[in-house]
């Protein structure tokens, strides 16, 4: 299933937590009212404040790593995905995954989203909901992310450190279950990542053969053929006989 493979949930799994998985509409509903069970309380891996009970030593690394990343992540939430993000945060809930986008604590998961966008969609008669913005959580372990914080410190303003972020932030758009708001900007970014990937010049054109550009020719019109009406027969009909008297 596509929810278990989600980022969300990586460290939840490697730590051996019992992970539930709502997969149905009603789930998340009956899951809000039941916040415990057993004594035990739920806890929404798809929402920020996850806590994992992280030991003294992981916070304190966590904490120096914050100090490391506090431009990158104040220039994410400002800058670059101001539109998409309510902050960023570096996270330790993640394991092979290099970001994740969280709901906040009363905010919609990308499963609830979904629904409640159909919903409004239909109550509105074909009018859409705004977007809630999300928290981005970076892994600050991961090749991308510190790659991600190498550009920016290089050049704050230049086009790869932005493109970077960007595609990181679409791609955790879809690992974390939530859709694309715009699609063509994305097939944008990809196009120019391959071609940096690839060593292949940004200005480099699609060389159309001539052949392919010329206009069509257009046929001669044809004369409409002329049809001659041949008279309908129509049957004779017999005088029925008179009675004798």
């Amino acid at each position: 299933s596509s929810v278990s493979t989600q980022s969300t949930g990586e460290a939840l799994l490697k730590k051996g937590y019992e992970v539930i998985y709502l997969v149905d509409p009603i789930d998340e509903y009956c899951i809000q009212n039941l916040p415990e069970f057993e004594g035990k309380k739920f806890q929404n891996a798809a929402k920020e404040n996850l806590n994992l009970g992280d030991s003294e030593k992981v916070k304190e690394t966590m904490e120096k790593l914050g100090r490391e990343y506090d431009t990158l992540l104040n220039w994410l939430k400002e800058k670059v995905l101001s539109s998409g993000i309510d902050k960023a945060i570096l996270s330790t809930r993640l394991v092979e995954s290099p970001c994740a986008l969280v709901a906040s604590q009363y905010g919609y998961s990308g499963n609830m989203e979904r629904i409640m966008k159909s919903q409004a969609y239909a109550k509105s008669g074909g009018q859409d909901t705004p977007n809630q913005k999300k928290i981005l959580e970076l892994n600050p372990f991961h090749p991308l992310v510190q790659e991600l914080n190498k550009q920016f410190k290089a050049d704050e303003e230049g086009e790869q450190a932005k493109d970077l972020a960007n595609a990181l932030y679409d791609t955790a758009m879809l690992r974390s279950g939530y859709a694309l708001k715009d699609t063509v900007a994305f097939s944008e970014r990809m196009d120019k990542l391959l071609r940096k990937s690839y060593s292949i010049d940004m200005s480099a054109k699609v060389e159309i053969p001539p052949e392919f550009e010329e206009a069509p020719e257009e046929a001669p019109e044809e004369a409409p053929a002329a049809t001659e009406e041949t008279p309908v027969e129509t049957p004779a009909t017999e005088e029925a006989p008179k009675d004798e008297l």
